[in-house]
C-alpha cells in the first residue's frame, strides 16, 4: 500500500458509513411510524368521536325538525281560524253599521213622537181636571148657585 489509505480500510469506513446510514435509516423509519401511528390513532378517535357526534347532532335536528312540523301545523290552524273569523269580521262590521243607522233613525223621529205623546197626555189631563173640576162644584153647590 501507498501512503494513503488502503483498499480494506477504505471499504470497512464505507461499510461502517453504509452501516451507519443503515442504522440512523432505520431510526428514523420506526420514529416516523411511530409517530403516523400515533397520528392515526389520535385521527382514529377524533373520527371515532366524530360519528357519535355527527349521531347526536342527527338527533337533534330529527327533534328539531318535528317541532318544526308541529309548529307549521299550529300556525296552518291559526291561519284557518283567522280567516274565518276575519271573514265574518266584515259581515258582523256591516251588521253593527245597520243597527247604528236604525238607532240614530230613531233617535231623530223619538222628539217629534215624544212631543206629540207630551202633547197628548197633557190634553187627556187637562180634561180629566176639568171634569174632576166641574164634579167638585157639583158638589159644592148643589143648585147651581155660584157666589
Amino acid at each position: 500500500m501507498t501512503d494513503g489509505v488502503s483498499w480494506a480500510m477504505a471499504l470497512g469506513m464505507v461499510s461502517g458509513v453504509t452501516a451507519g446510514w443503515g442504522i440512523f435509516t432505520k431510526l428514523l423509519h420506526s420514529s416516523m411510524s411511530k409517530r403516523i401511528d400515533d397520528s392515526n390513532k389520535k385521527i382514529g378517535d377524533s373520527t371515532k368521536q366524530f360519528a357519535v357526534d355527527m349521531v347526536k347532532l342527527e338527533g337533534r335536528l330529527s327533534e328539531y325538525f318535528k317541532a318544526n312540523e308541529k309548529m307549521r301545523d299550529r300556525w296552518d290552524t291559526f291561519l284557518t281560524d283567522y280567516l274565518k273569523i276575519d271573514s265574518t269580521r266584515g259581515q258582523k262590521i256591516d251588521a253593527l253599521f245597520r243597527v247604528i243607522d236604525q238607532m240614530q233613525d230613531i233617535v231623530r223621529v223619538l222628539p217629534k213622537n215624544m212631543n206629540s205623546k207630551i202633547e197628548e197626555s197633557f190634553t187627556h189631563s187637562l180634561s180629566e181636571l176639568k171634569l174632576y173640576v166641574r164634579e167638585l162644584m157639583a158638589k159644592e153647590f148643589p143648585h147651581g148657585s155660584r157666589d
